[in-house]
């Protein structure tokens, strides 16, 4: 017995649409928001980017 399960990634298809994961709801901005840069993402490539934008120096929001 194998706890791995074992997939043919040679097919095309993107694994993480095998499921759905349930939306975040989030509120509507209270105010105009303005930048120069916006970082949609929380993966690794995401975290990367802001760490790399961040030291070049644009404008971040709190």
């Amino acid at each position: 017995m194998s706890l791995t399960i074992k997939r043919d990634l040679r097919t095309g298809r993107l694994l993480w649409l095998d499921r759905r994961l349930p939306s975040i709801a989030s509120p509507e901005p209270r105010r105009d928001i303005s930048s120069d840069v916006l970082v949609i993402g929380a993966g690794i490539t995401g975290a990367i980017i802001a760490e790399v934008l961040s030291d070049a120096g644009p404008r971040q929001l709190s």
